[in-house]
């Protein structure tokens, strides 16, 4: 899902609806996962946002307002959805693996010369030691097929939240995972195509040492 995290009451609400619609399959063996991206509706209630307390000014400014509550619902009803479609379209088939990189996320920590770190900490000032941490710039692959070996969908996994776009920006948006779909695309026509994030730990698309040169080369 093209959300900052899963929410347990969304994942939870999605396991007992499927004991219900679907009661030949466990539903322990549902797997959720997301792309992280920052601009995107929050749903369920682990507390990231409340709207309850700001809602009149927020339908003041947007009439159509889906309240998080509402979209918890919607998107719980949709998850199950998915899945009950996925499952009464099954077939035989074949799946297959690669394994490829791509520089997509570098580590955020900063390390000083006091032994202390800081997330997005300054590298110019005098105390800078290093970037702290592992990068990972593996890129796993999933690929499914038919019964006639005909390539249906294909399941990007890599280390870097969808987060380039970070936060406060006045749209919903799958940040750059959007872009890569729209890009694969092109030369793979009707091909599911599913992105999601593997343990990521403190990287992100942000390279702070290289942040001015990034800068000056996309202007």
């Amino acid at each position: 899902m093209d959300l900052c995290g899963v929410d347990e009451e969304v994942f939870e609400g999605a396991r007992a609806a499927l004991a219900q619609r679907l009661p030949q399959v466990d539903p322990r063996k549902l797997i959720v996962s997301g792309t992280h991206t920052h601009t995107a509706p929050f749903a369920g209630g682990a507390g990231w946002q409340r709207d309850d307390e700001y809602l009149e000014p927020l339908r003041a400014k947007y009439p159509d307002y889906q309240t998080i509550a509402d979209y918890t619902t919607q998107l719980t009803e949709a998850l199950v959805e998915a899945v009950c479609e996925a499952w009464e379209r099954r077939s035989e088939g074949y799946l297959g693996w690669g394994y490829a990189h791509a520089v997509v996320g570098e580590n955020r920590r900063v390390r000083y010369f006091d032994d202390s770190a800081k997330m997005y900490g300054s590298v110019s000032v005098p105390e800078f030691s290093h970037i702290e941490g592992h990068v990972d710039h593996s890129v796993n692959l999933l690929f499914t097929y038919d019964a006639t070996q005909n390539l249906t969908g294909i399941l990007v996994n890599l280390a870097c939240p969808s987060q380039a776009s970070e936060s406060g920006q006045d749209f919903v948006s799958a940040d750059f995972w959007h872009d890569t779909r729209e890009e694969l695309r092109r030369p793979i026509r009707r091909v599911l195509l599913s992105m999601r994030v593997f343990a990521a730990g403190d990287q992100s698309r942000y390279g702070l040492i290289t942040r001015r040169p990034e800068h000056r080369r996309q202007q």
